[in-house]
């Protein structure tokens, strides 16, 4: 039996989120990674089974949400707490991915007793460890990661070209946020999350 899926729009000020759902009963809410979309989810919650409602959003600059030229992380957590407040509603499970891991970890620690679980993956733990934002920022400002985001690009005008029309960018100019500026990024990240360990320990909501 297909679940029906419905999609809308939330807004965020001036950003729309675009926003999909599926299911009845306790809301487990996505957070993408950085550069990706809610498609990403899409065999996941195909296997899912249980009284689940699942809802997925593309976060500003990504996807069909609508574009804004603040992509900090503050901006992209304004967008979690826009969904959490308007949708998620009563103490949803995070299913956090990437970026969207540390954004599920920081909003779990400032908002006691908001969530109801967190399921984190490639992300945000061990968060503890980046004591030294500046060393974080020295290590991935090196020519491999420099050029790396070039090298996905060019992989991907390869792979993709004979099928893609001429106006479509690749995915780096589509969604800014996968630009990397990966030091800042990172280090914007180790600065807000580690502050929030002491609260975030203190949760007791369970963390896979």
């Amino acid at each position: 039996m297909t679940m029906r899926r419905k999609q809308y729009k939330v807004s965020n000020g001036a950003v729309q989120l675009a926003v999909s759902e599926t299911g009845q009963g306790q809301t487990l809410l996505f957070f993408n990674g950085g550069g990706a979309t809610q498609v990403s989810w899409k065999r996941l919650i195909g296997e899912l089974g249980g009284p689940y409602r699942l809802v997925t959003f593309d976060f500003r600059n990504h996807g069909k949400t609508t574009t804004s030229h603040n992509t900090s992380f503050e901006s992209f957590l304004t967008d979690a707490e826009a969904m959490m407040d308007k949708v998620a509603l009563d103490r949803p499970i995070l299913v956090g991915w990437s970026l969207g891991a540390d954004l599920a970890v920081w909003y779990a620690a400032s908002h006691p007793g908001k969530v109801a679980g967190l399921f984190l993956i490639d992300g945000a733990l061990p968060v503890n460890l980046v004591s030294d934002p500046e060393d974080v920022r020295r290590r991935l400002n090196t020519l491999v990661m420099r050029i790396g985001p070039l090298l996905l690009m060019a992989s991907w005008w390869g792979a993709t070209r004979p099928s893609v029309p001429k106006a479509r960018a690749p995915l780096a100019g589509q969604y800014p946020s996968a630009s990397f500026q990966g030091a800042g990024k990172a280090c914007a990240i180790a600065r807000r999350v580690c502050p929030t360990m002491p609260a975030w320990r203190s949760e007791r909501c369970p963390v896979r």
